[in-house]
């Protein structure tokens, strides 16, 4: 680690970029605020809400499911798994086999791994305390704590994502302070697909939030009247995205190529929940935040643009637009000004959380080179940012009032145990559960449309599980599921049951909130449907928990069941083989993913390290040493009025 202070003409210098006491206490703070409300996420279990689906039984099943070329959702259909499956099943054999343990990593880690990210996006600004803040303006941000009460694990991917893809665009673009740190641009493309790629491991539409940022932050140059980085934030913005592509290559055929497979990627058509304007600008999408206190991050983020001279003001103006361009689609689309598929709101704020973060960091850089040096008495400047730090002080009081339940709200319990026995019944007999309800409610929160605001899944286990996500257009086959149930809405039958008994469907649950200790309002789109079911012969109501309406179907006959359908319906069925092409298609990415981890290392090591001889960083940039060599004695206090560099001593990397 660095020291705090090194000897310079006779007086011991501080270096801005080193840990000070006041920067590892907020840290720490901030390290003990996020552990303690996770602690019963990481203790007791993670609820299975929403999108927060099991993984499954082994990790080598979810391998083989991967790699089988078949889609086990609804009545299953022939396709290419997403890569979720084969990663999570990587992630369980890696620790032992315990997938829980895998699902907690892959749920709880990313709250952490975001606020890292945002703290190492702000390195190359020079000071500790600016990344500092960056890390706790994005850990003050409702978003993740909304997203985690929701079950929405989409939007908590692009929460942690986010401030990797925008450091990977801004030290592609070589403006400074992010100097390229040497490396072609090639090979900054490849490092930007890399992070595209993981983040699409949950946001399937990463690719083309990459490129919205990107075009944000060409337009947020134009707006700052620079020219430096235009082209090559373009080409690594494209170029990411084409790999990141690449790295899901069957996924990403069967997108393109299948009928529905695009509407199916982009995301739902039309609105969800209303968010209000206030909400849009606070990155709101539940209750962690209420009032102005929802607006601190975004009055913290507004100093640089009050006080900023130069890389300042640029970086400051970039970060706003793209905050900006995010916040314009959330608006357009909840005010029904455009009819477009889009993600969740969650996936399309993460952006501007991570463009708010960085302008915030700007603020704190802008301390020593716009607002110390240039004016001794406490003028506008140095009220401007008294009153950021203040506001980003604020921001945090949500934060730190959800922690306290230990679940950060999220519901402290889940059908899944209440639907033990069904598992038990399915695994004596294999069948499948029908889920029909409301996306907000409906586990996995992915199926087929039934009616407006109604959706539809079959699993082949109590609720759905991580194979189930993202469910094929075809994977209804002729549509006999959502026949069978339209014809019971519309009351031309009473005997449902006998339709679906020859798919195999055993039992028909229909919920009405998130989980049993959910306390939000009972959703009541799915009520025509209950009063329908209510009218079946052979359906026969078990009564479990006033959240979940489950009915048993009595007219599929187990023993007769097992003698016909004989294996478990998540296999493929008898006779179906990946073709020897699917399997080349299964190996290029992982032939790719070997290669881009290569080039990562490469860059990683490269650049972690002491003063390159004959390489001169990017203007503004901290030069790069070699491992060994000397430090160089630290510089002079820096001019404010006519400095451009941040005043930071090593690599731009940061630590």
């Amino acid at each position: 680690g660095r020291a705090l202070a090194v000897p310079v003409r006779g007086h011991m210098d501080v270096d801005p970029a080193a840990w000070s006491p006041a920067t590892a206490t907020v840290a720490g703070v901030m390290a003990a605020v996020v552990l303690f409300g996770s602690r019963h996420l990481l203790t007791r279990f993670v609820p299975a809400i929403g999108e927060l689906v099991p993984l499954g039984d082994r990790p080598g099943g979810l391998v083989a499911e991967w790699a089988g070329w078949w889609r086990p959702a609804g009545m299953g259909a022939e396709g290419a798994v997403p890569s979720l499956v084969g990663a999570a099943g990587v992630a369980g054999g890696l620790l032992g086999g315990h997938l829980g343990l895998a699902r907690t990593v892959l749920v709880v880690g990313l709250l952490p791994l975001g606020v890292v990210g945002a703290h190492r996006m702000a390195a190359p600004l020079g000071a500790k305390r600016a990344q500092v803040a960056a890390a706790a303006a994005y850990a003050a941000v409702p978003l993740p704590y909304d997203a985690l009460a929701a079950g929405r694990w989409s939007a908590l991917g692009a929460y942690a994502a986010a401030p990797w893809l925008l450091a990977r665009l801004a030290r592609a673009s070589s403006a400074a302070p992010f100097g390229g740190g040497g490396d072609r641009l090639w090979r900054h493309v490849v490092a930007t697909g890399a992070v595209t790629g993981l983040a699409a491991l949950l946001v399937p539409q990463a690719p083309a939030l990459l490129v919205l940022m990107g075009a944000a932050l060409v337009a947020g140059t134009l707006l700052a009247l620079e020219s430096r980085g235009l082209v090559r934030l373009a080409v690594a913005a494209t170029g990411g995205a084409v790999l990141a592509a690449l790295l899901h290559l069957p996924t990403t055929l069967a997108v393109v190529g299948t009928d529905g497979g695009l509407a199916a990627w982009a995301g739902p058509r039309g609105r969800a929940a209303d968010l209000t304007v206030l909400d849009t600008l606070g990155l709101r999408t539940g209750t962690t935040a209420t009032g102005p206190l929802a607006l601190a991050v975004v009055v913290a983020a507004a100093v640089p643009l009050l006080v900023g001279r130069r890389w300042r003001l640029a970086w400051a103006v970039r970060g706003w637009v793209l905050a900006v361009a995010c916040w314009a689609v959330v608006v357009a689309r909840h005010r029904g000004w455009i009819d477009l598929r889009l993600p969740e709101d969650g996936v399309l704020l993460a952006p501007a959380a991570a463009g708010l973060a960085l302008a915030a960091g700007l603020g704190l850089a802008a301390v020593d080179l716009d607002v110390r040096g240039r004016s001794w008495r406490f003028g506008a400047r140095r009220l401007a940012v008294a009153a950021g730090v203040l506001a980003l002080v604020a921001g945090t009081v949500p934060v730190a009032s959800a922690s306290l339940d230990g679940w950060w709200e999220m519901p402290r319990d889940d059908y899944a145990g209440l639907l033990g026995f069904v598992d038990d019944d399915l695994a004596e007999a294999p069948g499948r559960v029908l889920w029909v309800g409301g996306a907000d409610v409906l586990p996995g929160r992915d199926g087929w449309p039934v009616t407006a605001g109604l959706s539809y899944t079959a699993t082949t286990a109590a609720l759905p599980q991580v194979g189930d996500r993202w469910p094929p257009p075809d994977g209804d086959g002729d549509g006999a599921l959502a026949g069978a149930l339209r014809q019971a809405l519309d009351h031309g039958t009473t005997r449902l049951g006998a339709a679906l008994a020859p798919l195999g469907v055993r039992y028909v649950a229909v919920p009405r909130r998130l989980a049993p200790s959910d306390r939000g309002e009972a959703v009541d789109v799915a009520a025509p449907l209950r009063d329908a079911l209510a009218e079946q012969l052979d359906l026969e109501q078990v009564r479990i928990d006033p959240g979940l309406a489950l009915y048993r179907n009595n007219a599929v006959e187990p023993a007769a069941h097992a003698d016909a359908g004989g294996d478990d319906p998540r296999a493929a069925p008898s006779g179906h083989d990946a073709s020897s092409r699917e399997r080349a298609l299964l190996a290029v990415p992982a032939v790719l993913w070997l290669a881009v981890l290569a080039v990562v290392l490469r860059m990683r090591f490269a650049s972690a390290g002491h003063l390159v001889p004959g390489e001169a960083p990017a203007r503004g940039a901290p030069a790069r040493r070699r491992p060994g060599a000397a430090r160089p004695p630290a510089a002079p206090a820096p001019v404010p009025a006519d400095e451009d560099v941040p005043a930071a001593v090593g690599s731009g990397e940061g630590a």
